[in-house]
């Protein structure tokens, strides 16, 4: 009847396939605040159980983020607890200082192939934890500092080699104008963690100078750098 967001029942969703039998979700979406929102999503599947899924989004002046949940107790198929984690959440902490959190879990290899996925969640062979933070440099640059691992999914017929975790990476940028003369400077490094091969720590550091010629006609900008 108005644009506002109304609190209520949403359309369900209806399927049948051999392997769950008759399933039913009846999603029920609560409109917290002007900022926030929640979706419960009850859902009976015959032949497993009882499911139940929750989204959480709230957005805010220093920061944003959105939850995905869902848990299946006791699945009759597969005979054990089953459940997935989606999350997502970005902070500013203060004037120059940022980060970002992404969060995927599920209970077992075969989560999404028997009970289906969250859109969001693309890839599902590798489910991806991130979490950065952005730093601006009072003296010039950017600092980012990254660890980053992932939950690697198998199939029945072929089990995957798990990617490089980096715990942690640090890469920072800056550059900086003194008369005629442009400065940058560009280092990493990465600590790689992997459970079955060689590991080992990268460092890499780029400087670099310029003089950049510009007219309103043309531009021309020399640059030497050393790696």
């Amino acid at each position: 009847i108005t644009d506002e967001r109304q609190s209520g029942f949403l359309a369900p969703r209806l399927s049948s396939s051999s392997g769950n039998g008759f399933d039913l979700a009846l999603p029920y979406y609560w409109n917290i605040a002007p900022n926030q929102d929640a979706t419960f999503t009850p859902r009976l599947i015959t032949d497993r159980g009882f499911q139940l899924g929750t989204e959480y989004r709230y957005l805010g002046t220093r920061g944003s983020g959105e939850f995905y949940g869902e848990y299946l107790p006791n699945d009759r198929e597969a005979e054990r607890d089953r459940g997935m984690v989606d999350l997502r959440a970005r902070g500013i902490w203060f004037p120059g200082l940022s980060s970002s959190l992404i969060y995927d879990w599920v209970s077992d290899d075969d989560y999404f192939r028997d009970l289906g996925n969250q859109l969001d969640v693309v890839d599902t062979a590798y489910l991806q934890r991130t979490f950065d933070t952005t730093y601006s440099v009072p003296f010039g640059g950017v600092l980012l500092t990254r660890f980053q691992g992932y939950q690697t999914l198998d199939t029945p017929d072929f089990t995957r080699v798990p990617p490089y975790s980096r715990l942690p990476q640090m890469v920072y940028f800056g550059g900086w104008d003194h008369g005629l003369l442009r400065y940058d400077l560009r280092t990493e490094v990465v600590a790689f963690d992997h459970p079955t091969m060689v590991t080992g720590t990268r460092f890499d550091i780029e400087p670099a100078v310029s003089l950049p010629l510009e007219w309103s006609y043309a531009f021309v900008w020399p640059r030497v750098a050393y790696r």
